[in-house]
């Protein structure tokens, strides 16, 4: 059994995906998830159903959808226990990819902290990999969604961040520039992320690349915040223009900025 959240909701049961078409089922699930192996009592089943107010009919339209979604689990219905109040969906963590994510995303942070950079890489490179899309993005918002998924979000980037440090720190820094350029378009004002693409081109060869990309977000910075850029990011870039970066060190850049995070 596997339930994803890191994109569209979908299970497997038996080895085969199976996407919940209806829109209710997919919301009770990830209702479900958010609080796995515990009581989800009624009312909060009711707030994600019904964002605006549940029917008269609330109460039954939940067992409704409840009994429908034993039946899209298969064999493992009897994970979606009844209890007093509400309802209690069993899982183990290596079952749910954002707690899967969440994991591995704290083993990659220990084992860079620890020095252990290959495997911080390898371990980080998979928690980013169980990533489809946005948090739940077939499923309508509520109070508790919302929040789950800005924290699940805030830990992507970090891993993120900390994946480039590990490229960083191991030399591959042509193979991170497409990632990099990808993640800077999504974080247009994300200093450490901007340094870090800086110093991938800085060291693949790309000297006025890297430059364009600290002129870009300086503009950015004045136009939309009225600010210029960190010490830090202004300290490395002084170091590019200087010729002060071989490549074969860590510059303390990077590392100021990860350890500001």
């Amino acid at each position: 059994m596997r339930f994803n959240m890191l994109g569209p909701v979908e299970l497997r049961v038996d080895g085969r995906t199976t996407y919940l078409r209806a829109p209710k089922h997919r919301t009770l699930l990830t209702a479900l998830l958010l609080r796995p192996g515990s009581l989800v009592r009624l009312d909060s089943l009711a707030a994600a159903l019904w964002p605006s107010g549940p029917p008269a009919s609330g109460v039954a339209n939940i067992r409704t959808y409840v009994r429908e979604l034993r039946n899209i689990l298969g064999p493992a219905a009897s994970r979606l226990e009844t209890r007093a109040g509400g309802y209690l969906l069993s899982v183990e963590p290596s079952e749910v990819d954002a707690l899967e994510f969440a994991a591995l995303a704290r083993e990659g942070d220990a084992a860079l902290r620890s020095g252990d950079v290959e495997h911080a890489a390898d371990v980080l490179g998979r928690a980013l990999a169980l990533w489809r899309g946005e948090v739940c993005e077939d499923v309508s918002a509520w109070a508790s969604l919302t929040a789950e998924a800005l924290r699940l979000t805030e830990q992507r980037l970090r891993a993120a961040v900390q994946l480039g440090d590990a490229w960083l720190i191991l030399g591959r820094h042509a193979e991170m520039i497409g990632e990099l350029r990808r993640l800077t378009v999504e974080q247009p004002l994300h200093e450490r992320l901007h340094a870090q693409l800086m110093l991938a081109l800085y060291r693949s060869g790309r000297q006025a690349d890297a430059f364009t990309v600290y002129h870009v977000l300086r503009l950015r910075l004045i136009d939309e915040l009225g600010v210029e850029p960190g010490i830090e990011l202004r300290r490395l870039y002084d170091r590019m223009l200087r010729g002060d970066l071989d490549g074969r060190e860590d510059p303390p850049a990077h590392r100021a900025l990860l350890e500001a995070g």
